[in-house]
């Protein structure tokens, strides 16, 4: 009899795996990464210090963009400042531009200086000062010294409470012994608008110290500091001539 053949037992075979992608292989190489590990240790530095270079370039544009602000302030600051000194000069807003009566004691007043101006008047007296300053009551104050300063303090604080409330303010003495007791402060106060450091007129105002007195220049030196004397401009009011 023949011999059986043995029959081979089929193996079903089960459904094959599916593998994913990423476990056929290492992880994609991104082209940056690529292009980086490829460089060389010169062309990274090269890389850095042109990166280190553009940051100062940055800096500095910076820098510039503020010193060009700063000075654009500056000139409008400096231009304003202009205007406003073309303002005052103009006239209109002059402390005592009120004052537009022809006159000696009127043209001293409105003169274009601040601060305080010393006026050694002849040929006068307070009646008449009052006559030409009649305009001054608009924008100002004039006032008389007729009571004599034990000492700098009281007169200090006798002019700073005239000026506190006005912008041109003039003062007359009539009788040199109102002053006789202050008469060296008064160098301080008619070339720096100070008694003892401290100011009297406000920032931008005007000040006129008047002495009415016959007497001439010589002869008021017998009685005031020669250094108060050439402070003062001697004016004769019926002349209408100023001497110094």
């Amino acid at each position: 009899m023949p011999a059986k053949r043995k029959s081979r037992s089929r193996v079903k075979e089960g459904p094959k795996e599916e593998t994913s992608p990423l476990e056929d292989g290492p992880p994609p190489v991104s082209k940056e990464a690529l292009h980086t590990s490829n460089e060389n240790p010169e062309a990274m530095k090269s890389s850095t210090e042109a990166k280190t270079r553009r940051s100062t370039v940055k800096q500095k544009k910076r820098s510039v963009s503020l010193w060009c602000i700063t000075g654009i302030v500056a000139a409008l600051v400096l231009l304003c400042a202009c205007f406003a000194n073309f303002l005052w000069s103009s006239g209109d807003v002059f402390p005592c531009h009120c004052c537009k009566a022809p006159g000696v004691i009127r043209s001293a007043v409105v003169s274009r200086v601040f601060g305080f101006t010393g006026l050694h008047l002849q040929d006068a007296d307070y009646s008449a000062v009052e006559e030409q300053l009649k305009c001054l009551s608009a924008c100002g104050k004039l006032v008389k010294l007729d009571t004599p300063f034990d000492g700098v303090g009281s007169f200090m604080q006798r002019l700073q409470n005239d000026a506190k409330s006005a912008m041109c303010v003039v003062w007359v003495v009539q009788d040199l012994a109102v002053i006789k007791g202050v008469d060296n402060s008064l160098k301080e106060l008619l070339e720096d608008n100070t008694l003892r450091g401290d100011p009297i007129l406000r920032e931008g105002a005007r000040g006129l110290f008047v002495l009415l007195s016959n007497m001439t220049r010589e002869g008021l030196k017998e009685l005031l500091p020669h250094r108060v004397v050439h402070q003062l401009s001697t004016v004769s009011l019926r002349a209408g001539e100023a001497r110094r």
